[in-house]
């Protein structure tokens, strides 16, 4: 499945923004650590083990191994879910912590503050903005995040706005939905399915899922290479340190 998360070329270059540092941008490339443990320690082995039985049932001639394959599949559908929640929820968490530190550094009023730990995504996006004078949407994990920040909702309420956004953006994640045509005179509306597909047939991939997560990373790693690169006086390890995130960055595929 095809998943188009680019966007096109961001009105401003990251490598070569800069920033004044605050105290709360210092080691915040450790939660792209965190993250990667996450990814190869945690949801890896999980998939792996469930996929690993699933091959084993699918091969079996038990007749008792068709009834269990039905439950490993419906496992791994909600571990997916499970997975792609707790990825949205550390990114979101990370996210807020950071901009409440920013916030009281800049001396911004406790209301200001306050209000990290409860506006929705598009306010974050301004505080953000607000915050560090750059937007996220510079950021080329930033089409990924979005994406991230819909599944996330979707997955924690089900259908919705969210659920419906997704559908929207990314109909392959429905393989086994097909909207219905509309009504004509002739045929019954009780035949008629709804056009928006209900989130409990959606399905998730592993590859949209390492896809999620290493936008995460990439973007505590881009706000590591701007805190970097805003470093006033720049000692030749440092300019070293520059050029290899720089390589890193051409590496990526999203």
């Amino acid at each position: 499945m095809q998943m188009h998360l680019l966007m096109t070329k961001p009105p401003i270059d990251i490598d070569r923004f800069t920033w004044d540092n605050l105290q709360s941008d210092i080691y915040l490339g450790l939660h792209a650590n965190s993250m990667r443990l996450y990814l190869d320690g945690v949801v890896t082995p999980a998939l792996n083990a469930i996929d690993s039985r699933h091959d084993e049932l699918s091969r079996s001639d038990e007749p008792v191994a068709a009834f269990e394959l039905g439950d490993v599949e419906a496992l791994r559908e909600s571990t997916m879910e499970a997975f792609a929640l707790s990825i949205q929820s550390q990114w979101e968490r990370q996210l807020r912590e950071f901009l409440k530190g920013c916030a009281r550094e800049l001396k911004r009023s406790d209301a200001y503050v306050a209000s990290l730990a409860t506006d929705n995504w598009t306010k974050l996006l301004k505080r953000f903005q607000d915050l560090r004078g750059v937007p996220l949407q510079a950021f080329d994990s930033f089409p990924a995040l979005d994406l991230l920040q819909l599944l996330g909702n979707a997955c924690r309420h089900g259908d919705g706005d969210s659920a419906r956004k997704l559908y929207e953006r990314l109909p392959g994640l429905w393989p086994n939905w097909s909207p219905a045509n509309p009504v004509s005179w002739s045929e019954s509306p009780l035949s008629c399915l709804p056009i928006q597909p209900p989130f409990s047939q959606v399905s998730l991939s592993r590859l949209l899922l390492i896809r999620l997560a290493e936008a995460v990373i990439w973007f505590w790693e881009d706000h590591n290479y701007i805190y970097t690169n805003s470093i006033k006086r720049k000692h030749y390890s440092v300019e070293g340190a520059l050029a290899k995130m720089r390589d890193e960055r051409a590496k990526r595929r999203l």
